[in-house]
């Protein structure tokens, strides 16, 4: 897997930023928010950052899922492989969000879960 993808500064991975200054680091790629560990959207983001930017959240009438080329976890035998999945139902909304202290904002999708947990996703 390619390690090209940029990586939070330091005052971020610190935790030493202000608010939502963490918007403008184009290292970090989303938030979670959860009360805790086990929550929906920690699953997602543990499973996203495993995937290294090669795993994508979809989203579905059927499911929510993490999936990842089976190119990068030797499984060839499918084109994608299911990291992570829950019934749609796990999801009680998605909307756009601008976040930062630009005056256009930074655009993200915020993912609501249904166990009270929330990820934002750079767009």
């Amino acid at each position: 897997m390619s390690e090209d993808y940029l990586k939070p500064s330091e005052l971020v991975a610190r935790g030493e930023h202000l608010g939502d200054e963490w918007v403008h680091d184009r290292g970090v790629r989303g938030w979670a928010t959860a009360a805790a560990g086990h929550q929906l959207a920690v699953q997602v983001v543990d499973m996203l950052t495993a995937g290294n930017g090669y795993a994508w959240l979809i989203a579905t009438t059927h499911r929510v899922a993490v999936v990842i080329p089976a190119q990068f976890v030797d499984q060839p035998a499918a084109p994608l492989v299911t990291w992570w999945e829950q019934p749609p139902n796990a999801v009680r909304g998605i909307r756009d969000v601008l976040l930062g202290r630009t005056f256009f904002g930074a655009p993200f999708a915020s993912i609501d879960f249904a166990d009270g947990s929330n990820l934002l996703l750079r767009q």
